[in-house]
């Protein structure tokens, strides 16, 4: 089966990246076949660097690093890195989620056993980085509820509330005030 995984990054998204990667490679060690395209956009010399540290250091074989100094929309990026793929399945993810050591072949299973014509997409298992911001922890929650066959929103006092209860770190609550202001 020919399948990639793409995922998108920008500065203040590097704090996630270790840990995204090291997912990342967890889950295609197995597969060699299997090609893995970051695309990092929004970058001056200064956040260059810092993705080169970042990559030096936790980057592996099956990664390709696509630098870009303007800054995308998720959108933007996405199709960015679909005219690099020219895969039959293009797995999008994104830094600040922890892809399951299963991944691929989970997907590459469930693939296998359907008939998939209509299809425009389909959602694997994901977890939250530890140190994701407040929205990261919405959206990973919003992901869980959609799984679930819950489709309804969550009300934002009740999430603040569920996230004081998580105990989510300071250093992402500090993240999110920087990234919004």
């Amino acid at each position: 089966m020919d399948i990639c995984i793409t995922s998108i990054t920008h500065p203040p998204y590097f704090i996630f990246l270790k840990d995204h990667l090291l997912s990342m490679k967890e889950a295609v060690i197995r597969q060699p076949e299997v090609r893995c395209y970051l695309l990092a956009s929004g970058l001056d010399e200064g956040a260059r660097k810092d993705l080169r540290s970042i990559i030096d250091k936790n980057g592996f074989a099956q990664l390709t690093l696509i630098e870009e100094k303007e800054r995308y929309t998720i959108g933007e990026a996405r199709n960015r890195l679909f005219q690099e793929t020219h895969n039959e399945w293009v797995l999008f993810t994104d830094c600040d989620t922890i892809l399951d050591r299963n991944y691929i072949h989970n997907m590459k299973s469930f693939f296998n056993q359907k008939k998939f014509e209509n299809v425009g997409a389909v959602a694997g298992s994901i977890g939250i980085a530890k140190n994701a911001t407040k929205f990261g922890y919405f959206e990973g929650l919003m992901d869980i509820v959609a799984l679930n066959g819950k489709i309804k929103k969550i009300d934002k006092s009740i999430f603040d509330n569920i996230l004081t209860d998580t105990g989510a770190s300071q250093e992402a609550e500090e993240c999110e005030r920087n990234l919004y202001n």
